[in-house]
């Protein structure tokens, strides 16, 4: 139930968790769907020839026979309820943000790699990177890594 607390969590905590629970929510919105059609589909026709909705004499007048969970219904009616069903499993403010997050959380790796290979590297000049897999996927090679102390303590003495 960790999802239930916080919106964005890591992948790794609800990688198992969310199929399953996706597959489930969306069995039950099919589920509601269907018998909230069935009991349109029963109660608009008594309604329209007369009798109390549900009782044998409306439905003898629309000349149906009520059967439960049915899925019966519009498809506007269905295409309705997709979009709610939608709208409450994705956060659509969360969902533009991830889309369209600029610079401000995804860096722009390429654009740095463009500007260190417009500067004309020579064999002689170092490339030192923060984020070395970036660039040498861009740059095709890095001479050294920076990396802050705590990172590289472990593998340097003093």
């Amino acid at each position: 139930m960790i999802g239930f607390m916080k919106w964005n969590i890591p992948s790794r905590y609800a990688a198992a968790q969310i199929m399953p629970l996706l597959v489930a929510a969306f069995a039950a919105m099919q589920w509601a769907v269907a018998w909230a059609c069935a009991a349109w589909a029963v109660r608009a026709p008594a309604m329209a020839g007369g009798g109390t909705p549900g009782s044998s004499v409306a439905d003898e007048r629309a000349g149906h026979v009520p059967v439960p969970f049915s899925g019966g219904g519009s498809p506007a009616w269905i295409a309705g309820v997709a979009v709610l069903a939608c709208l409450l499993v994705v956060n659509p403010i969360h969902v533009a943000a991830a889309v369209d997050s600029g610079y401000a959380r995804h860096p722009d790796h390429k654009g740095a790699a463009e500007f260190v290979a417009g500067l004309h590297p020579g064999p002689q000049d170092i490339i030192v990177a923060e984020d070395v897999l970036q660039q040498t996927y861009y740059l095709g090679h890095v001479d050294y890594w920076l990396v802050n102390k705590q990172v590289a303590a472990p593998s340097c003495t003093v």
